[in-house]
């Protein structure tokens, strides 16, 4: 009886994916990657606008988390020149946020994901900037996310700011022309400048907290290992009570374990 309980127990404390819960499924795989020491990732981001989608922006960005050496990332364009940060992209940080967001989360059929979230009536999969993903589909199980309206914005808002923050500096201007100004003139300046951006930040918060923000996620989880694969979102934003979206986010990353 002893040895029929405890192999009871033991199946029970080893239950498969097909046995759990799509959503304990999605936060063990994210978790678990945050526990592995040498992996490397990869994407695109893509900014588009209006109901039209039409691109503005697309950045590529690669990565490797290394033992003992942290992670390192960059962007594949220029951060500066792109007016945007490297961290804003950072594809582990946005699992670790889909990790602790309200979600609701259902098992998929990879084949009919695949471009899901890229649908767009009249434009071809180039014209989207569709990636197919770099591994065959049936190792993987995919999970569509769906983020609860609040966590998408509170999302979207951290990453505007994080953005905001790091880019919008005055004194750093005040500085780059400093040796061409009197000391009352750089004075002047920084003031004026200081003045600039309380407004803008003012102006910005109204903005993001009146904002409606819908974001949908597909993860692509590893049959064996159970760890993320690659990571396919949509982020469309409503800066206006009149229901048409204003900005479409789109984001792919791929994660490959190096050993």
């Amino acid at each position: 009886m002893m040895l029929m309980c405890c192999s009871l127990l033991s199946i029970a404390g080893c239950r498969g994916p097909s046995d759990m819960h799509p959503h304990e499924v999605v936060t063990r795989s994210i978790d678990g990657l945050s526990g592995e020491d040498h992996f490397l990732f990869k994407g695109m981001t893509e900014i588009r606008a209006g109901e039209r989608e039409v691109l503005t922006k697309r950045l590529r960005f690669e990565g490797q988390v290394k033992h003992h050496q942290g992670m390192y990332m960059r962007l594949i364009t220029h951060p500066r020149k792109e007016n945007t940060t490297t961290s804003r992209w950072n594809p582990l940080k946005l699992l670790e946020e889909l990790g602790e967001a309200e979600t609701t989360v259902e098992r998929v059929e990879p084949t009919k994901v695949l471009y899901a979230l890229y649908a767009q009536q009249g434009t071809s999969k180039k014209e989207r900037g569709v990636t197919e993903p770099t591994f065959p589909l049936d190792e993987a199980q995919a999970y569509h996310i769906q983020v609860e309206g609040q966590s998408a914005k509170k999302i979207f808002a951290s990453k505007v700011w994080e953005d905001y923050n790091q880019i919008v500096l005055p004194h750093e201007k005040v500085m780059a022309v400093h040796d061409k100004l009197s000391r009352s003139d750089a004075v002047r300046l920084e003031q004026e400048l200081n003045e600039a951006e309380a407004k803008h930040r003012a102006e910005l918060d109204k903005l993001l907290k009146g904002c409606k923000v819908d974001a949908e996620y597909v993860l692509w989880i590893d049959r064996k290992s159970q760890l993320p694969l690659r990571l396919d979102g949509k982020m469309k934003v409503y800066y206006n009570d009149k229901g048409k979206s204003s900005e479409t986010i789109r984001t792919v990353s791929e994660f490959t374990r190096t050993r």
